[in-house]
């Protein structure tokens, strides 16, 4: 798990790479980070969903 001062240090580091790729307003960038953590969410889940198709296949 991360501590406190690595995770402001990712945080910094996400947020100054945003900027440098013209980003400048944080607003944008929240919601930028926002629609990544949605998309991130359904990854995750599509995945999880094919795993359980895969094992109930395997179970035939």
């Amino acid at each position: 798990m991360l501590t406190d001062s690595q995770l402001k240090s990712n945080i910094d580091a996400l947020w100054n790479k945003m900027r440098d790729g013209g980003l400048p307003n944080p607003l944008d960038s929240i919601e930028q980070l926002s629609f990544l953590l949605f998309m991130k969410r359904l990854d995750e889940e599509e995945t999880r969903r094919e795993q359980q198709i895969a094992v109930r296949r395997q179970g035939w």
